[in-house]
């Protein structure tokens, strides 16, 4: 699946001996912390191919330049004819999957990108999200994978803080870390009990409440449903856009609720006109070559029709079913506002 191009930094530079010395200080700085990965801190790092637990090239072109009887840090003129003997040799041609090597309009080589592979103590822990949470672990990763993030990206901060200015772009990541700090199981009921406590409090009917949180059950259900069926993860873009989501779905729900108690009057032709005004202002950004904005515009379009739909039809057939008797409102009132000849 195409999730968008890479920004690349324009000043990453590794080919001079400065940057060359701190790519291994930092290899070396991580395979020390024992506490974050699963390594030798008596050898330093393995790098060989066979290990699984650690990867990083630099120390294996240090080797490889020495064994030259060459010097290291390699001169910057020849770092790149080096480098493309290094990968040449058997013995370390698998370290092509950690280089980036690309070429200039006029055909020189310069490195786009570089990575350093770790096995992190924590999936030694863990094995798998999954695999934790089978076990009968805590309700979710967040709680215990939380406290590695933050460990990680302090290391990051203090590598990054001692490097040279072209080697400033050292990022970290890790595939637990999106699910670790989106869980939206969390964000989305706290999103819908915030609803249901607005819609309380508006309307002071527990049975309104309850009516209008069912829809908007509904309405989040048949969202995630659209997700599965477009094979799409629930990662960082689709977990704030849920809960900004939720909001939206309440909105419609709400006026119709807000009629059905006090005003004995048209809502379908406002309720309407809103829904079309705003799904026609998220359909632009369907067409965003940003994937971030693509994706929210196909949310938020998709959301909107869903919340039309579901208000007008599930919930005014709530509603009429199960709205209390007592109130002003009754079932042929939602009838009055929903169907008469002059309303929509």
């Amino acid at each position: 699946e195409f999730v968008g191009d890479p920004e690349y930094d324009a000043h990453f530079d590794l080919s001079g001996g400065e940057a060359q010395m701190a790519m291994l200080d930092a290899c070396m700085a991580v395979a020390r912390r024992r506490d974050l990965v699963i390594g030798s801190a008596s050898s330093g790092l393995a790098w060989k191919a066979d290990e699984p637990n650690a990867r990083c090239w630099m120390r294996a072109f240090k080797e490889y330049t020495l064994g030259l009887h060459s010097s290291f840090p390699v001169p910057s003129k020849y770092f790149y004819g080096y480098l493309h003997h290094f990968l040449s040799e058997s013995k370390y041609s698998h370290f092509g999957q950690d280089i980036g090597l690309a070429k200039t309009a006029l055909g020189r080589d310069y490195l786009k990108w570089t990575r350093a592979t770790f096995k992190s103590v924590m999936m030694e822990d863990l094995g798998s999200v999954e695999a934790y949470q089978a076990r009968g672990g805590q309700r979710g990763p967040f709680k215990h994978l939380l406290p590695e993030y933050t460990k990680w990206e302090a290391l990051v901060l203090e590598l990054t803080s001692a490097a040279p200015p072209s080697m400033r772009s050292l990022r970290q990541t890790c595939d637990s870390w999106v699910r670790a700090i989106t869980e939206v199981e969390a964000a989305i009921g706290i999103s819908v009990g915030c609803a249901f406590g607005a819609i309380l409090l508006f309307t002071a009917s527990l049975r309104l409440a309850c009516l209008a949180t069912c829809n908007l059950a509904a309405i989040v259900t048949t969202l995630l449903g659209v997700f599965y069926l477009l094979s799409w993860e629930i990662g960082s873009v689709e977990a704030v856009t849920l809960t900004i989501l939720v909001g939206c779905s309440v909105d419609y729900c709400l006026h119709i609720t807000e009629a059905f108690i006090h005003i004995p009057t048209a809502i379908g032709i406002p309720v309407a006109s809103s829904a079309f005004t705003t799904f026609t202002a998220s359909v632009p950004l369907i067409f965003c070559t940003i994937q971030v904005l693509s994706k929210f515009g196909v949310l938020m379009s998709g959301t909107i029709l869903l919340s039309a739909l579901f208000s007008f039809a599930f919930f005014s057939a709530l509603l009429c079913t199960f709205g209390p008797p007592a109130l002003e409102g009754s079932k042929s009132h939602v009838d009055d506002m929903m169907y008469n000849e002059n309303h929509l």
